[in-house]
């Protein structure tokens, strides 16, 4: 996810509805080749982090018996665990919604799946393992009914009356980047 989509999931879910648990589930490490590639394979872990989250790593188990929502961003989680094990901890669940650009095995598990753009169909901003704040523009249209997750988020923010005023600002990734310069220090000089 792009830091303005990760800071509008932060906002309103952590800082407006005040719920705690938001874990992330990343690729798996792989070999670092020196040039470019790190052994860290999860994108935007460092704008995660400057943005104020905790990485916390996610396990099955981590889905208590009082869970009532589960919302995944990407499909990274049939990568990591076995398609029983996650039935056996979905149907604990009763809500679980699923933003993905791709069809997975984890489509007839969710009730609903929202179909979102991939990182060349939409535009925004990573930060680098370095701290360097890199934008971006898409390269390629979204295919079929997809939007990008920053569309879904401020959309979802001002339909949920939390702090209307607010999200009803945020109609362009400019807007948003601004007000995140705002808010988070490590931003104002980017």
């Amino acid at each position: 996810m792009t830091n303005e989509e990760l800071f509008l999931l932060k906002k309103i879910f952590q800082d407006d509805l005040g719920i705690k648990n938001i874990f992330f589930i990343d690729p798996s490490a792989g070999e670092a080749d020196n040039i470019l590639l790190t052994s860290d394979r999860t994108p935007n872990k460092k704008g995660a982090e400057e943005l104020g989250f905790e990485i916390i790593p996610f396990e099955l188990g981590n889905l208590e018996d009082e869970t009532e929502v589960l919302i995944i961003f990407g499909s990274y989680l049939s990568e990591i665990f076995s398609l029983s094990d996650i039935r056996a901890y979905f149907d604990r669940v009763p809500d679980i919604f699923l933003f993905t650009p791709h069809r997975s095995e984890l489509d007839s598990m969710v009730g609903i799946m929202f179909p979102t753009a991939m990182t060349p169909e939409k535009g925004g901003s990573l930060t680098n393992v370095d701290g360097k704040v890199q934008k971006f523009s898409p390269v390629l249209e979204v295919p079929g009914d997809g939007k990008a997750e920053w569309k879904i988020l401020a959309e979802l923010g001002s339909k949920l009356n939390i702090n209307l005023n607010y999200y009803e600002e945020l109609l362009s990734l400019e807007e948003i980047f601004r007000q995140m310069q705002k808010e988070i220090p490590f931003l104002r000089n980017k």
